[in-house]
Formats: structure tokens, sequence, C-alpha cells
């Protein structure tokens, strides 16, 4: 734990009056936080979430739409994405009900609380999603997730740089408006959100930032992971199309 929890806000308030001294005290206390994951905590945290992903992406309305990806207009992928966010935080709430993923912090304001209390599941958090003529992809903290769909990546062959990507702010998700489950330490984790530095300001400390890092942790993993998918799906998607393919061998073992 964090030994100075609470930040000086008369420091803060007199800091917010001028930009100069707010752009340096929002990075002083980025400084202090940065780099603090625990990476073994988060590393399982990102293995469960990337398979809870995978599943969402598995389900029949959602995983048909990929075989279409270049004919799918901006709206379609928003809609997508809509959907997908849905179906796994409903799934996500499942498994909290259920104890079948690791509850850290309740309402996340401490580490040490009675392990047997159930979140409650009413404060699930609502996440609409935009399109954006700007950037690639990015959650706010009011929970509007913007996607520019228009970005030369996401338009291409198949949503392989897309599901990254949304893998990625979904683990922005948890931590921001799930905490109970996120497995940041909780005063490291408020004060990532609360100091947040714009990458074009000081990538340094972008990059460092514990909800940065906690989202690209396994990054390689999960893209092979997605990966796998899209291809798992392709060629079930052929055989279907083409039942006779499989029995020419056309994808038994290679010669």
């Amino acid at each position: 734990m964090m030994n100075n929890k609470n930040v000086n806000v008369l420091q803060m308030v007199r800091a917010m009056t001028n930009p100069t001294q707010w752009n340096n005290f929002k990075k002083d206390q980025a400084r202090a936080v940065s780099g603090k994951i625990e990476n073994d905590k988060c590393g399982r945290f990102a293995d469960y979430l990337t398979d809870r992903f995978i599943d969402t992406c598995r389900d029949r309305a959602i995983s048909a739409r990929f075989g279409n990806w270049e004919k799918l207009s901006g709206n379609d992928k928003i809609k997508l994405a809509a959907d997908i966010v849905r179906l796994l935080l409903a799934n996500i709430q499942s498994d909290m009900a259920a104890g079948r993923v690791t509850i850290y912090n309740h309402a996340g304001l401490a580490d040490d609380f009675d392990k047997t209390v159930r979140p409650d599941m009413s404060k699930m958090p609502k996440i609409s999603v935009r399109a954006v003529d700007n950037g690639l992809m990015s959650v706010s903290s009011r929970g509007v997730l913007s996607i520019n769909t228009n970005w030369a990546h996401y338009a291409g062959r198949d949503p392989l740089a897309f599901l990254m990507d949304l893998r990625h702010e979904v683990m922005h998700i948890v931590d921001l408006f799930i905490p109970e489950i996120s497995p940041l330490e909780p005063e490291v984790r408020r004060r990532a959100a609360a100091f947040y530095v714009n990458p074009r300001d000081d990538m340094g400390l972008y990059e460092s930032n514990p909800l940065e890092m906690n989202a690209n942790l396994k990054r390689r993993e999960y893209g092979e992971k997605i990966r796998a998918m899209l291809t798992g799906m392709q060629i079930e998607r052929v055989r279907r199309q083409n039942p006779n393919l499989m029995n020419m061998g056309m994808f038994g073992r290679g010669r």
C-alpha cells in the first residue's frame, strides 16, 4: 500500500488555477504511481479477461459478423463493438455473482474487506459507444467508448487490430468502472486515473501509467489468441460453405 494515500487537496486546488502549475502537479502525481503494477496478479487477470473476451466474440450473434468485415460500415462496427462490450460485461457480471472471478476489493475501497460479501450487481457500468473522426480507440471517465472506424487498420481485411484495441479498452473499463475485480492496488488505480498524462505531453509517463501498463500486459499473447480465434472461424466458415473440401483433405496435414 502507498503511504501517502491522500493527495494534498489545498495544493491541488492552488495548482488548478494555473495551467503550468497544474501540469507540473499532475506529472508529479503520475510519477508517484508510475510503473506500479503487480505483474503476477495483473497477468492472471489479463488471461481471464482475454479468455472471457474470446468467449464473447465466439457468441453466434457476434462471430457471424466477422466474416463480412470488409463490407461492414462504420456504424456496423460501432454496433458490433457495443454488442461485444455489452455481452462481455454481462458475462463478467455472471462470474462475479458466481464467484468465478477474484473480488479484490469491495467497491474499490479496501484490500481487506470480507471476501464473502457479494458486490452490488446493480452498479455494473453502462458503456456507450460512439464514432469519432480522429485518434484510434479510447474510453472516457464518463463511460464513453470512442472509435475511429476510418483508421486504416480498422478498415482493413480483417478485424484483428480492431479486436486487439477493443480488448485493451475493455481492461480500462474494468479498472475504471468495476474496481472490485481490478487487479491494481486501489490507491494506485485511483491516482493513475485522476492524474492521467496525455501521450502528446509526456509519452514516458503515459506508457508507465498503471492503467496503460495493465491494458497492454500480455498484448502479444492476447493478440495471438484473437488471431487464432479468427483463423478458426474462417476455417469453419469455409468448411460450412464447401463441405467437400474436408473430404479432399484440404484441412488435413500438409505434404
